[in-house]
């Protein structure tokens, strides 16, 4: 018997300190995805948002065979919530600078 791991039996959610600022530059946004890899939901939000090139910066990569929860900014304005194939993402609020791999524990 083989045992085959499914999105379902790998659940991960970043924990990040985060100094969230009224009217930064960049919104901080909670992005839940599944199926997907982190360079995927990247591509997919900023094509559902209709943005050029990748506006959206992940601090760290995550599996594609997880249900992740995992924090990102976005370099402009954009409406609060968002879904797409893969992914759902919700404004958390708004940061100076964006997000790096020093916020998340």
């Amino acid at each position: 018997m083989r045992f085959r791991p499914s999105p379902a039996d790998f659940h991960l959610e970043e924990v990040v300190r985060l100094s969230l600022k009224h009217g930064g530059p960049c919104s901080v946004d909670r992005v839940h995805k599944r199926g997907i890899t982190t360079l995927q939901a990247q591509e997919r939000l900023a094509a559902a948002l209709g943005l050029p090139g990748s506006p959206v910066t992940f601090p760290a990569l995550k599996d594609r065979d997880a249900r992740s929860v995992q924090y990102g900014t976005l370099r402009c304005d954009g409406p609060e919530a968002v879904e797409g194939k893969g992914f759902r993402r919700k404004r958390h609020g708004e940061c100076i600078p964006e997000v790096g791999g020093h916020a998340v524990r």
